[in-house]
């Protein structure tokens, strides 16, 4: 899934605020309350190849060897983890799965936004248990905008323990487009970043993070589906993938344990667009 209003900028904040809180509204109601609980093991096996992927973009060591004792994941390196557990027969025609999905009216769907809070480690060789609910879904002008509440838990867990990481995710699901969107306008940061870093993406990169992902969105791999279906200049980079990448650069310039962060997208992230860049302030 592509990351909506992400390309010139993606901001983020570090210990602040919270998202907005909708109120659940009619347009959720196709919706059940709760998705389906995954289970994993988490082996070191996705997050060091997913090291292996970044290790080009990030300038860093590339890995040589599997870890052999636990390790915490780096921050962000959950979405590799709990791959949706769904048949192709229930895959819907662009490749997402219809858990997700409001209705088929709106079959396109963008990251819009979230936030992600990490109150303790997941390490390899565990268990841990990924809980997701729904928490609003509003419709405005032919696009409705889903909200997600997603805790990972280790399965040695007490039942009263807090969760070890909470996401939020904001998607918007869009009609079927049957003309190219106006040209992009440079959108305006809010304030002044205090860092920034520019990555430029590869359609191996792609399709290695969609693999990792058990992820079939067309979008991301398909030219034909995404420039003649959907109208982009190419396949899109994954949301997932976008927030990796801005924790990354978090931890880069920001030493210390990351705890909360808050983020909108701006555009629709092009593979191979040199303009991909990330900015951010810490708090």
């Amino acid at each position: 899934m592509p990351p909506r209003l992400c390309t010139r900028a993606f901001s983020a904040r570090l210990n602040a605020g919270s998202l907005i809180t909708r109120p659940q509204s009619n347009a959720g109601a196709a919706f059940p309350p709760s998705l389906p609980s995954t289970e994993d093991f988490i082996s070191p096996t996705p997050t060091h190849l997913l090291d292996i992927a970044l290790s080009p973009y990030l300038n860093t060591t590339l890995p040589s060897v599997l870890p052999k004792s636990p390790k915490p994941l780096p921050p962000g390196h959950h979405l590799v983890y709990f791959p949706p557990p769904i048949p192709e027969s229930q895959l819907l025609q662009d490749g997402s799965d219809a858990h997700h999905s409001p209705t088929p009216l709106l079959p396109r769907r963008m990251w819009a936004g979230g936030s992600l809070t990490f109150n303790s480690p997941v390490e390899t060789y565990t268990h841990a248990l990924l809980q997701e609910k729904i928490t609003s879904a509003i419709s405005r002008n032919g696009k409705t905008f889903v909200s997600f509440n997603r805790e990972i838990y280790p399965t040695t867990a007490s039942p009263a323990a807090a969760p070890a990481i909470v996401e939020k995710r904001d998607l918007v699901f869009l009609p079927t487009t049957t003309s190219p969107p106006p040209p992009r306008r440079r959108n305006r940061l809010p304030e002044e970043p205090d860092f920034a870093r520019k990555f430029v993406t590869t359609q191996h990169l792609l399709f290695r993070f969609s693999a990792l992902t058990y992820n079939a969105h067309r979008i991301h791999y398909d030219l034909g589906f995404a420039a003649g279906v959907e109208f982009h200049a190419g396949p899109l980079v994954h949301g997932p993938l976008s927030i990796i990448f801005l924790l990354e650069l978090l931890r880069a310039e920001r030493k210390g344990r990351i705890k909360e962060v808050l983020y909108k997208c701006l555009a629709p992230v092009v593979v191979g667009e040199v303009s991909f860049r990330f900015l951010g302030r810490g708090e």
